[in-house]
């Protein structure tokens, strides 16, 4: 691998499924990209240019569970917010001030409810970045056929920063390759489930309503794992 690239690649392939192709619509394929490749892909640090200015090269960030429109999710999930309008404002302001047009963000699943087509596609398309999603319970259809995604699935596993990622909607039990080092990377608990190892929760729930990179997924385990040395 190139020195300063990532490793980004996908693997979809039926294997690794419990049951069929994960990757058809209603018409035909999702997956944007032809290739599956998706080698040279900048790990999302700071580099200089020769004017000194610094630009930050494409970065890659998982988010899940932000259930855009729905009233239900402020008192079943204690969110911090008066009104679905304020908690939809905010996520929207946390998601673009973290995720860059040219980033790319992988969404774990139930994106939105009680929000219509029209609605959820202008939303989509206030959201920075090249957008992929991983199929929830609640995204139903019309979720499913917003023209804003650049894929659709109901899992996937890729390696990014030679790290290989297992992700679905739901935690797993077990997943592949968890003794060589894979991490799964999962929703729909909103910070509820305790997490076996290498295993994490996406969701803005647990990640103050905002997107998050690898790199901070795994610091934060290092640093509850430190914190709990400290106390003893």
């Amino acid at each position: 691998m190139i020195a300063g690239t990532t490793d980004f690649r996908r693997d979809q392939s039926p294997e690794h499924h419990a049951s069929g192709d994960w990757n058809s619509r209603a018409s035909g394929d999702w997956n944007s990209r032809a290739s599956g490749d998706w080698n040279s892909r900048a790990s999302g640090d700071w580099n200089s240019r020769a004017s000194g200015a610094l630009s930050r090269t494409m970065a890659v960030f998982f988010t899940s569970d932000t259930h855009f429109g729905h009233a239900g999710a402020l008192s079943r999930f204690r969110r911090p917010f008066a009104s679905v309008a304020e908690m939809d404002e905010a996520m929207v302001a946390n998601w673009n001030a973290t995720v860059g047009p040219d980033d790319e963000i992988w969404h774990l699943g139930d994106f939105a409810l009680r929000m219509g087509p029209e609605s959820m596609a202008s939303l989509l398309d206030r959201l920075n970045g090249t957008k992929h999603l991983i199929t929830g319970n609640n995204d139903g259809p019309a979720t499913l056929r917003l023209p804003g995604w650049a894929s659709v699935q109901a899992y996937t596993e890729m390696v990014l920063h030679e790290t290989r990622l297992v992700m679905c909607h739901y935690a797993f039990r077990t997943w592949n390759a968890m003794y060589k080092g894979a991490l799964n990377l999962h929703g729909h608990s909103h910070g509820q489930l305790k997490g076996m190892p290498r295993q994490f929760d996406v969701g803005v729930d647990v990640w103050k309503f905002r997107p998050v990179t690898l790199p901070e997924i795994i610091a934060s385990r290092q640093r509850k794992k430190r914190d709990q040395d400290l106390a003893l």
